[in-house]
Formats: C-alpha cells, sequence, structure tokens
C-alpha cells in the first residue's frame, strides 16, 4: 500500500509479478488470504479501474473465496460491491456478472453478502438493460432464477435473437479448456442456449494427453483460459491447434469464455468479408 502511494511508477511494475506469483502459479492457501485481502484493497485504494484491474481483482476474489473463512468471504465481497458501485456503468456490467457467476458457482461463505452484491448488480441492469447483450441477458437470468430473484423483461430472449442461424452453423465445433471446470460447464450451457447447433466440448488435462491433441486439432475455436492454466497443456495446445483458431480467454470466468468464442467468430467473418 505504501510502495503504491510513494512509488506508483514502480508499483505498476512490480504489481502484475506479484499477482502472478501469488494468484496465477499458486493454488489458493489459507495461509495467504492476508495478502489476498491486502492485493485487492491496494486496487481499490488507486481507484484506477482498467479491464485488466478488473479481471485482477476477480481472479483474487476467487482465491480468498476458495481458501478463506467466512470473515475473508464477506469483506472480500463486500470490497468488490463497493468497486462495482464506483465504476457503476454499462461498461462494468460484463464483468460485475461474471464475478457473481464465479461466486454462484462456489460454497457460499456468507449468504447475505454476496446477495448483497448480487442485488446492485440486477439494478444496474435493470437501468441499462437497453445496453445489455443477449449474453449478458442470459447470465443475468440465469443468476437471478438461481437466486430467486424476479426480473422485468430485458430485451429478447437469447433464443429468440439468435433464431435466425446459418446453415453451417453445425460445422463449428468449440472447445473450452480451463481448469475451473465449473465455469467452463456453464459457459457450455450459456453457448448452447445461444447457438444450439455447435459442437462444444470442454477439457482440464493437466499434460498432454491423445484427447487434449485431438480437440485442439479439430476445433474451429479453441477458447484457453490461460490464467488458470498448466503450462504443460497450453504448449501442447499450441503445437497442435491451428494458429488462427487459439484464442486466449482475457480471464476464467463464464463470461470471457463465451465472449472469446463469439469475437473471435465476429472478427473472423468480418476478415473474410
Amino acid at each position: 500500500m505504501r510502495q503504491s502511494v510513494e512509488d506508483p511508477a514502480l508499483f505498476e511494475r512490480l504489481y502484475p509479478l506479484w499477482h502472478e506469483l501469488f494468484i496465477e502459479r499458486t493454488d489458493p492457501d489459507r495461509r495467504l488470504v492476508p495478502l489476498y485481502a491486502e492485493m485487492i484493497e491496494v486496487l481499490r485504494a488507486r481507484d484506477v479501474f482498467q479491464r485488466t484491474d478488473q479481471e485482477l481483482l476477480h481472479q483474487t476474489l476467487v482465491a480468498i473465496v476458495d481458501s478463506g473463512d467466512s470473515a475473508a468471504y464477506r469483506q472480500a465481497v463486500d470490497t468488490i460491491t463497493k468497486i462495482f458501485e464506483a465504476i457503476r456503468s454499462p461498461q462494468a456490467i460484463g464483468w460485475a456478472l461474471d464475478v457473481c457467476d464465479s461466486l454462484a458457482l462456489r460454497r457460499t461463505r456468507d449468504a447475505e453478502s454476496r446477495l448483497r452484491l448480487l442485488t446492485s448488480v440486477v439494478q444496474a441492469c435493470r437501468e441499462f438493460g437497453s445496453r445489455l447483450d443477449p449474453l449478458q441477458i442470459q447470465q443475468l437470468q440465469l443468476l437471478a432464477s438461481e437466486a430467486q430473484l424476479e426480473l422485468p423483461p430485458l430485451g429478447p430472449a437469447p433464443e429468440d435473437a439468435s433464431g435466425a442461424t446459418s446453415e453451417d452453423e453445425s460445422s463449428y465445433r468449440i472447445v473450452f479448456y480451463s481448469l475451473d471446470e465449473a465455469a467452463a460447464r456453464r459457459a457450455v450451457d450459456m453457448l448452447r442456449i445461444l447457438h444450439p447447433h455447435w459442437i462444444i466440448d470442454t477439457n482440464a488435462d493437466h499434460v498432454c494427453t491423445d484427447r487434449l491433441k485431438l480437440l485442439a486439432q479439430h476445433a474451429h475455436v479453441f477458447v484457453f483460459a490461460w490464467r488458470c492454466s498448466k503450462h504443460a497443456a497450453y504448449y501442447c495446445v499450441k503445437a497442435n491447434s491451428p494458429k488462427e483458431n487459439l484464442v486466449m480467454a482475457r480471464g476464467v470466468g463464464t463470461t470471457s469464455l463465451v465472449s472469446a468464442v463469439l469475437e473471435h467468430l465476429n472478427l473472423t467473418a468480418d476478415s473474410s468479408a
């Protein structure tokens, strides 16, 4: 915290290294929970929340949820709620939904703090309803349904919005690689609602297996959640996947995985037009 104030230039260079060491390369550990909490607080104190900063917060929160006690859970989720209220905007909705999704897929150590965050996000989605895309609407409806919250209509249902599917959609084979298997399964379910004709697989092998090689070779889009991956798996996928088909997800959450597919296919379609 002192360094972020006294030498912000040095802090900007060091913080990503600390994050990689303690969050990305180290499994969640209850002994590191005070450090995780401080990493969230120092980002909050900087009051700068670009997309990269938001993803750092998300990953650190997940580490606390996976390893901390109820008090640490409550403190971290309440801090994220305050951050969301500070950056509340249509641009922050996707990140906030992904954070709520990660909490929904993990043990709830404090139901009230989790509900406060979700309620704040739902209220923002109502306010910015006309700015939500079909993926965000689908994710919001799923989260609200699980929490037994009522939602007004927020636009066309995702299956209606994508009803005019192209004839060759069945040829798309999508693969999600992530060690967060719950997020990968959720991504599959959401993408199937948006595009029911696509063939979608997941993988979480830590080493270069024959199945991982085959999936990489035959996928039209291979989404790799590199922030929660093993290096052996990455090099295997890189060696066996066509370069243009390998996509690195920006984050580890459900939305990051699904968005990576949709954005890549849009870019591909634009470049071939």
